[in-house]
């Protein structure tokens, strides 16, 4: 037999023999899975608990926005506020609400003053009385908002992760109201800066618009005009039917009785249109001022799915765990196994020369 066929023999798998060597060594496979296993158990029962739970939202409709939709719509007739991109396409009102509701939720800030205000962050309170910082950017991280796909009608996802099922759930319903009450504050607040703008455009232009009516009619016609409108401030208004009717053929004879016809021609043909501008300005501004506050008693998202008590752990998984530690210990097990038979193999082999 020459050298190549001794070393094929020598590099044949003998699948019997291995598994007699196995079955010897049977008590080292065994042993070292269980332990293995033991050491995944006593883990994943020390390791803290991972619980999500999780809420689907989406863009409100015009119903769950309330108040605020019937303001914005009404302000957007000013053609003054009106919400538009960098590219200059215009944004929906409740595109724009939502889309600050998802910066609200985004917000490290918000996340942060969430968790100092919560009493489930204070559990983690070090000696000085203050939550350990390490701790506290765990709890920021476990916020997380999860946008829907482009091509896809699923909602946005919102998920936080705590110890408990029950925290989890209450975490997460409690942060969603405080991100909605800090978004409503904060729409609330542009559109009362928003209707101050246009209230004091307005106010401007009515000042122009008087001054250019001077130039044509008297002090007492002048008088006259400002009789048809509010002028004392309490929030009386004049609809554009009574802006409309206001100017009438018999209206502007009674500001003209004491012009001329040329002058009457004049108004008739070139600023009857101005005049009827500054009526109905003046009805716009009246409104505006005595317009009601607005509520806040509104959501700006709809939920596909509220948040509830998830029913499985995330982490850790514990019979997961034992049976991938307990395969890895068998494998291990396996290999002392075959390395003590080889050893008493190869002390049989020497006494036998010997």
């Amino acid at each position: 037999m020459n050298t190549s066929e001794i070393h094929a023999i020598e590099n044949t798998l003998d699948i019997q023999q291995l598994f007699q060597l196995l079955w010897k060594g049977k008590y080292w496979i065994i042993g070292c899975a269980a332990l293995f296993s033991l050491i995944a158990a006593i883990y994943a029962a020390l390791v803290r608990d991972e619980w999500v739970s999780i809420a689907v939202v989406d863009t409100p409709t015009v119903d769950v926005l309330g108040d605020y939709y019937l303001q914005q719509q009404w302000l957007s007739n000013f053609n003054l506020t009106q919400h538009s991109t960098t590219d200059g396409t215009s944004v929906s009102i409740v595109d724009n609400a939502y889309t600050e509701f998802k910066q609200q939720f985004n917000s490290y800030n918000n996340r942060r003053d969430f968790w100092l205000q919560s009493d489930y962050a204070k559990k983690s309170l070090t000696k000085t009385g203050n939550i350990d910082p390490v701790e506290l950017d765990l709890l920021i991280n476990s916020i997380q908002f999860i946008p829907a796909a482009s091509n896809t009608m699923n909602g946005d996802t919102l998920s936080l992760t705590a110890e408990s099922a029950k925290e989890a759930y209450q975490e997460l319903d409690a942060y969603i109201k405080f991100v909605t009450n800090r978004t409503v504050k904060q729409l609330n607040s542009i559109l009362m800066f928003e209707r101050k703008v246009t209230q004091t455009a307005l106010l401007s232009s009515l000042h122009q618009q008087q001054a250019k009516l001077k130039l044509f009619l008297s002090p007492t016609q002048l008088e006259q005009l400002n009789a048809q409108i509010d002028v004392t401030g309490h929030g009386k208004s004049v609809t554009n039917k009574q802006t409309n009717d206001t100017f009438s053929e018999t209206n502007l004879l009674s500001f003209n009785t004491s012009t001329s016809d040329a002058q009457l021609a004049m108004l008739k043909t070139k600023d009857i249109d101005y005049i009827q501008h500054y009526l109905q300005d003046n009805a716009l501004y009246n409104e505006l001022a005595a317009s009601p506050q607005i509520t806040d008693v509104y959501k700006p998202y709809r939920y596909l799915r509220s948040p509830e008590e998830p029913i499985k752990r995330n982490k850790p998984r514990r019979l997961f765990l034992m049976i991938l530690w307990g395969g890895i210990g068998a494998l291990c097990g396996a290999g002392i196994a075959l390395a003590c038979c080889r050893n008493s193999r190869g002390n049989t082999m020497l006494s036998m020369d010997k």
